[in-house]
């Protein structure tokens, strides 16, 4: 396992100007110099900022070579999108899946995450529900569970882990289906990715706490997308505004230290939607890395460690 490390996504650049595609390598460079002076030694490659689909092999090899003259390790690339839980698509879903798998293995990164979910256009931080209404849950875990099954085979022999990122908007949305589709698909090399912020965003009754879920998905998270909101209730409504890590109502110190008691080794990657999005990923590196440091001292970021996977 590469340690405990804090990295910074690329899609905190989402709301800020043109996708980085249009910017080609010199905004690239830009934006990955930024995140290396707000401190950050690590990146996760967003969908939201960059698809990979669009970059030739040639280009693929500049943004490796950008990633690694900014002084930033690529820990991993977050993917949107994907209707794993389609039977009319299960061939397309894993033609792409191992696409990106063979691109990440090429960029350095050990991770890969899904998501099933379709995020609205530009800063806004909700996004569309992405499931099948004309088939039962049952169905759609097992389609999905089918098809990371063979994704993961694939992801095994380039050295990457799959992570199947929560949603309150998606078949993700409970730790119950996450945890059937892990059982059912039976790959070591495939894991939780409980994004918690998400599923605060639910505008009707919260399922699980926090920290029920990340007990729930005990041993099972691989790879962790973080972000805060103020969660406000009335009645069976709930309200959320997003805002930095340690002023939301997910308490990341507690459930933190209990995914870390379960064995939690991996990436965390900051996120936000809305406001200054760079200003509240520098508040969260500070409060995770101090976290990390409480709870298992300065050698559990490890940093040498990733360093010498790459």
């Amino acid at each position: 396992m590469p340690g405990l490390v804090v990295a910074a996504s690329t899609g905190l650049f989402r709301a800020q100007r043109p996708p980085a595609r249009e910017l080609g390598p010199d905004g690239w460079r830009r934006d990955l110099d930024m995140l290396k002076r707000l401190g950050f030694d690590h990146v996760d490659l967003s969908q939201l900022w960059l698809d990979l689909r669009d970059l030739s092999d040639a280009e693929l090899d500049i943004l490796k070579r950008t990633i690694d003259d900014a002084g930033l390790t690529c820990v991993g690339v977050s993917l949107v999108q994907i209707p794993a839980f389609d039977p009319d698509l299960s061939d397309t879903v894993l033609e792409r899946l191992r696409s990106a798998l063979e691109q990440t293995a090429s960029l350095g990164a050990r991770f890969l995450s899904v998501g099933f979910h379709t995020p609205s256009s530009g800063g806004h931080w909700t996004a569309k529900m992405a499931t099948r209404s004309d088939i039962g849950a049952t169905t759609q875990i097992a389609v999905t569970a089918a098809t990371l099954r063979r994704a993961a085979d694939t992801g095994a022999a380039l050295g990457v882990e799959l992570s199947l990122e929560m949603h309150e908007k998606s078949l993700l949305r409970n730790s119950s289906n996450v945890l059937r589709i892990l059982d059912e698909a039976g790959q070591t090399n495939l894991g939780a990715n409980p994004d918690l912020g998400s599923l605060l965003r639910a505008t009707g009754p919260i399922e699980e706490t926090a920290v029920q879920i990340v007990e729930n998905l005990a041993g099972r998270i691989n790879y962790w997308h973080m972000k805060n909101a103020l969660r406000i209730e009335q009645g069976e409504l709930g309200f959320s505004v997003p805002c930095s890590l340690g002023d939301g109502s997910i308490d990341y110190r507690t459930a933190l230290y209990e995914a870390i008691g379960s064995g939690f080794a991996g990436p965390m990657v900051i996120e936000h939607y809305g406001g200054d999005a760079l200003w509240h990923a520098r508040q969260g590196l500070a409060y995770l890395t101090e976290i990390i440091a409480e709870r298992g001292g300065d050698d559990a970021l490890g940093r040498d460690r990733i360093a010498s996977d790459r």
